[in-house]
């Protein structure tokens, strides 16, 4: 099936790969290939496959720390979230 709107074509090419830049956060991406050999038989198209692109940074919110803190041992606490991809680590 066609895609309604194309983003970007790699047009062919002899890599193996190929860097789409400039995509959207938060937006869902589909692709899909071809492949062509040298004398230029075409495969049909491959499976489309998707991902949603996640530019944004994580929201970390930590607890006020006290003015004055007894002892060795200083305690932080707080929340990260993140809507995209989730929080890999604090």
């Amino acid at each position: 099936a066609a895609f309604a709107d194309l983003v970007s074509s790699s047009g062919w090419t002899s890599a193996r790969s190929f860097t789409f830049r400039m995509l959207a956060d938060g937006v869902t991406y589909h692709y899909r290939v071809k492949a062509r050999d040298g004398f230029e038989h075409e495969s049909g198209w491959s499976a489309s496959v998707r991902s949603t692109q996640d530019d944004s940074a994580p929201v970390a919110l930590f607890d006020p720390l006290p003015a004055v803190v007894s002892g060795p041992v200083l305690e932080i606490t707080g929340t990260a979230t993140d809507a995209g991809s989730g929080v890999a680590s604090v």
